[in-house]
């Protein structure tokens, strides 16, 4: 069995929320439904997003991975799942 190891590193940000008050790092903000989120994919333009919106499921559409639930996570655990989903189709090139 191949050993799959994720060729992309994800880095997420939480773009502004309408009537936010305070700055949060992102371990303390929890991703809602509604937030627009910026998803980047090390190497791997086509893959990334600059805008995307948790949709009302709390569902993101990441291309390859489909929809992945990421609302109520914060930013780390959200970019982990999203590349436990990519990880099924992405391989580092060793």
């Amino acid at each position: 069995m191949r050993k799959l190891v994720i060729l992309a590193v994800l880095a997420f940000c939480v773009l502004a929320r309408a009537g936010a008050a305070a700055a949060v790092t992102a371990n303390d903000y929890h991703i809602r439904v509604g937030d627009t989120l910026s998803i980047t994919v090390f190497g791997e333009t086509a893959l990334s997003q600059n805008a995307v919106r948790v949709l009302p499921g709390g569902y993101v559409s990441v291309p390859l991975a489909g929809e992945v639930q990421i609302a109520g996570l914060t930013q780390n655990d959200a970019s982990t799942t999203i590349a436990y989903a990519l990880s099924r189709y992405l391989r580092y090139p060793r």
